[in-house]
């Protein structure tokens, strides 16, 4: 449940999601603060304000293969070479040119 002020008057919205999506949603909120109901408000707010629906979204999550190209940099794999600075990997990149 969520509450949404409008000229003064308070109106209850029952927002009903799917279980899971909930709890993921908690759990990709970093910041507890607003509450989730505040939340579900501020799209709203700002579809009203802009005149515009649907609002942005703020993330853009990346996909399964985008994931395991930035694992594999992580972990070393499938990389051309290793360079000790920025510096050298720029040489390096400016050479080919």
């Amino acid at each position: 449940r969520c509450l949404i002020m409008a000229a003064n008057t308070k109106v209850d919205v029952t927002v009903i999601m799917d279980k899971n999506l909930k709890t993921e949603l908690h759990r990709s909120l970093s910041n507890p603060e607003p509450h989730l109901a505040d939340r579900s408000v501020m799209p709203a707010e700002k579809d009203v304000r802009e005149q515009a629906i649907p609002s942005e979204t703020a993330m853009e999550v990346p996909n399964a293969e985008t994931r395991q190209a930035m694992q594999d940099t992580l972990e070393g794999k499938g990389l051309s070479r290793e360079y000790s600075s920025f510096g050298e990997m720029m040489r390096d990149i400016d050479a080919d040119d």
